[in-house]
């Protein structure tokens, strides 16, 4: 039990130092078991729990941004979701209890802290223990619309669109020569989900 709990603390340490912004995180000990048993190491060098998990949180998370504290998945579920290559979530049990949460969508992976792959049972994911969920790289969503007005006249457009793991998207006016062409200024707002609104400026193609 001391080991299971020595290797869940240490996610969550680092996990969430790196969430705070802090620099560097040092463990008090690495080898020969250490003051009162913190080492990662046993006698003969041989790798304790801690750092398999030690292992496996700096494959995933080494030169990862923070993106923000995760807890709307229901009572005693927090976590930090990052991005790297794609969106990754680190996910805790509060009290150690077991917790079930509905598969996301667009998930690549889930694994426990030792890197073992969890298996959803029936769209649901169960743990009392870290995990992680990496995400596939979700396509942007848009709103698709058509406005018209008369010769010579403004028109205020609204672009909505988001892209949850923060992919650059782009946008296009087609008008028609018939129908003659579009000028002005053109400043998109673009939210991303879970992210502050920005402004970029681009030009349409006909």
């Amino acid at each position: 039990m001391f080991e299971a709990t020595k290797a869940d603390y240490l996610v969550w340490l680092y996990s969430r130092n790196i969430a705070r912004g802090i620099d560097g995180t040092i463990w008090y000990h690495m080898d020969n078991y250490g003051w009162n048993k913190s080492g990662l190491l046993d006698g003969t060098n041989t790798p304790l729990p801690a750092y398999d998990a030690y292992a496996v949180l700096t494959t995933a998370l080494d030169g990862a941004v923070y993106l923000r504290d995760i807890n709307d998945l229901g009572a005693g579920v927090l976590g930090f979701e990052f991005k790297k290559d794609n969106r990754l979530w680190v996910l805790f049990s509060e009290d150690d209890t077991q917790k079930t949460i509905p598969e996301p969508d667009w998930v690549n992976s889930i694994y426990d802290l030792f890197g073992n792959t969890i298996v959803p049972l029936e769209g649901m994911i169960s743990f009392d223990r870290p995990i992680y969920i990496d995400f596939d790289n979700a396509p942007p969503k848009a709103d698709n619309d058509e406005l018209t007005t008369d010769e010579d006249k403004s028109l205020d457009i609204t672009l909505t669109a988001n892209d949850i793991d923060g992919d650059d998207l782009t946008w296009h006016i087609v008008t028609p020569p018939a129908h003659g062409s579009l000028s002005g200024k053109r400043l998109i707002s673009l939210t991303r989900l879970r992210q502050t609104s920005m402004e970029l400026t681009a030009l349409h193609s006909k």
